[in-house]
């Protein structure tokens, strides 16, 4: 992915056995539907975790990287790019 972000946005997630799943989310006056999540990684950054998610919302044709902090659940869209 190349096109870089770093924006809030709303979420709606679904919580089960202590795994996120995003299922939504807005950016710009759209709402995405994930149709899938791709991958899940974390890092590090100081005394909080950063959850990353990779995701395709396959009807709006486009791939993200969305990001949620486990100290203030702040979610922020980090990268996206048109599904290809």
């Amino acid at each position: 992915m190349s096109n870089v972000i770093l924006k809030s946005i709303e979420t709606i997630i679904h919580l089960s056995n202590n795994k996120i799943h995003i299922l939504k989310f807005k950016y710009s006056n759209v709402t995405y539907d994930v149709s899938e999540n791709a991958s899940y990684w974390k890092e590090k950054a100081g005394d909080s975790i950063i959850h990353h998610y990779h995701i395709i919302c396959k009807k709006q044709n486009v791939v993200c990287e969305i990001s949620i902090n486990n100290k203030d659940f702040q979610c922020m869209l980090v990268q996206m790019d048109l599904l290809e």
